[in-house]
């Protein structure tokens, strides 16, 4: 057995406690600089050892949740933020960073650019987030730290929930009154009349749309078409009625409500269609449409209900369409 001097575990036992020993004047100065932290948090716990900065977790040592924050931002995903998610799970305070609002504000400039009515849906987020007094726009000379938010405070902020709130609504196939006269909408016919080249062939409607400026009013009328026409919103939403009588189907007038990826509507009928239009005009609306057109061949059993129906034997589709139109 060898003997080890007593004064050589003292020195091993110090100098693995070095990092939890008692700082000095000098050491407080120069290794462990202390975290800021809100009024209402005492600047020094007495009796409790100030550990080095290696030895703090990451959002403590870099003392505030904002850089944190800005640090996950670059690996948190607008389509799947399921990883920002597990990050928030981690601890309190990374809880605090992944909810921060300085990353889900990004999250949901980045979703909503390619979404219909952007520009809208922002301008109303940004009033929301006013409104609840997100902490992130807090005026202030010094950033809070982590250690400033009590476990019960660390709680989502605003643009968290404005996020998960427009997924849900995206999901959504019905339509209100408020959101069918919000905004103006785009009208195409499926088909056009047969050229006198092709009289057996009925050519799109898609690419010309009868008009671009229909609106439905506060007063139930249609405008901007090729007439006017009372409407009623029917089937919790999800039809659009403008035959002028109320529960019966009309292949021409009743319009049933489709949500696009986009988060866009479109109106269909078996001879109409309307897409809505945001603040970035008609251009473009239809171009999924007109890249998918295909000639379709009339069947031998199917017989056609249109005015000289009876010589059509082709007709220009959408493949993408979802909707069987009737010859």
């Amino acid at each position: 057995m060898i003997a080890v001097p007593m004064g050589a575990i003292a020195a091993i036992g110090n100098k693995r406690n070095a990092a939890w020993a008692y700082p000095t004047e000098h050491t407080l100065r120069t290794k462990a600089p202390r975290l800021s932290h809100s009024n209402n948090e005492s600047s020094s716990t007495p009796g409790r050892p100030v550990p080095n900065n290696d030895n703090l977790p990451i959002v403590e040592a870099f003392g505030t949740k904002d850089i944190v924050a800005t640090a996950l931002s670059f690996v948190a995903d607008a389509d799947v933020p399921t990883e920002l998610l597990k990050t928030s799970m981690t601890s309190k305070s990374f809880r605090a960073a992944a909810l921060s609002s300085i990353i889900w504000k990004e999250l949901c400039d980045s979703k909503w650019k390619t979404k219909f009515g952007y520009q809208r849906r922002m301008e109303q987020a940004e009033k929301v987030a006013q409104t609840e007094g997100n902490q992130d726009n807090l005026s202030s000379t010094q950033p809070p730290s982590i250690r400033s938010y009590p476990p019960s405070l660390i709680k989502a902020e605003s643009w968290y929930h404005l996020y998960w709130n427009e997924m849900k609504l995206s999901a959504l196939v019905q339509i209100d009154l408020l959101e069918l006269q919000a905004f103006p909408w785009s009208g195409c016919r499926w088909f056009r009349r047969p050229m006198h080249k092709y009289p057996a062939h009925l050519p799109s409607g898609i690419k010309k749309p009868v008009s671009n400026s229909i609106r439905f009013g506060e007063d139930c009328v249609v405008r901007g078409g090729d007439r006017e026409c009372l409407y009623n919103l029917e089937g919790e939403g999800t039809i659009v009625n403008t035959s002028g009588f109320s529960g019966e189907e009309c292949p021409v007038r009743t319009l049933h409500v489709h949500r696009l990826e986009n988060w866009g509507w479109e109106l269909r009928s078996q001879y109409f269609v309307c897409r809505s239009i945001d603040e970035n005009g008609p251009e473009g609306l239809w171009a999924d449409y007109k890249k998918a057109l295909v000639v379709q061949f009339k069947g031998e059993e199917e017989v056609s209900g249109r005015e000289g129906g009876e010589i059509i034997k082709s007709r220009r589709v959408p493949r993408s369409l979802e909707t069987e139109l009737r010859w």
